[in-house]
């Protein structure tokens, strides 16, 4: 069970993420569609990308307010304090080893079950929830690293270019979505141009999307490969009751 602190801590943290992953997803969708762009004829619709300037700039202002608020400056001092005082739950007693390592394990099984469980022609937004729990496995390597070693740091770095790859195509799906619904906005009078230009853009992505969907597999099964010593050594430590070195 967490404890209150660190509750309160994680709803703090999920909150700037939302309005900063807004802005961050508003950017990143501007990049790519002028990368698209540059590569059509007919070009896109200077609306299309005037629409996106100016929802960009609402939450930018959302931005501006988040960060000059007495709540966000309150979270910065949260932190800086669980830094010193981490806010942990009241039942971490045993050794580090003893705690990282299960729970990553089990972050991990999970992530490989949930792959094995869909099969090979997964859907866009399944891979999108695999992306989050590859994003969710890197994490956890990354910090059981420090105490774990090379085998947990090996399995973050191949999960790392998984959340990568499936980030890309995530955000192309969400490319598609935007261009798909600013097509219906067009007056029948003045669409061909237009939709001619959406036509080419949304093929461009989609084509880039079935390229990316044969790339994750491979640093996934790597990292499942990597992470064989991670579950071998909590056999052992189960087995024996004894706490051995992680290398």
């Amino acid at each position: 069970m967490k404890s209150r602190p660190l509750s309160r801590l994680e709803d703090e943290l999920q909150w700037v993420g939302r309005v900063l992953g807004q802005q961050r997803d508003l950017d990143v969708l501007l990049e790519l569609l002028r990368s698209v762009n540059d590569k059509i004829s007919p070009s896109l619709d200077a609306a299309i990308f005037l629409r996106l300037k100016k929802r960009r700039a609402s939450i930018s202002r959302e931005v501006v307010e988040l960060l000059d608020s007495e709540r966000y400056r309150r979270l910065v001092r949260t932190l800086a304090d669980a830094v010193i005082r981490p806010p942990l739950r009241t039942d971490s007693t045993g050794s580090a080893v003893e705690i990282l390592l299960p729970q990553l394990n089990k972050t991990l099984s999970k992530l490989f079950q949930s792959v094995d469980d869909l099969g090979p022609d997964p859907t866009n937004l399944e891979l999108h929830r695999i992306r989050i729990m590859a994003k969710q496995g890197r994490y956890s390597a990354e910090v059981a690293g420090l105490i774990l070693g090379d085998a947990a740091k090996s399995t973050g770095k191949s999960l790392e270019q998984v959340q990568s790859v499936l980030g890309e195509l995530h955000d192309r799906c969400v490319a598609i979505e935007y261009l798909e619904e600013y097509s219906v906005l067009y007056e029948e009078g003045d669409a061909a141009g237009g939709r001619r230009a959406i036509s080419l853009a949304t093929r461009r992505m989609t084509d880039s999307i079935e390229e990316l969907k044969t790339k994750w597999r491979e640093p996934l099964e790597r990292a499942r490969l990597l992470s064989g010593p991670l579950m071998h050594r909590e056999n052992e430590l189960n087995g024996s009751g004894t706490q051995h070195e992680v290398q």
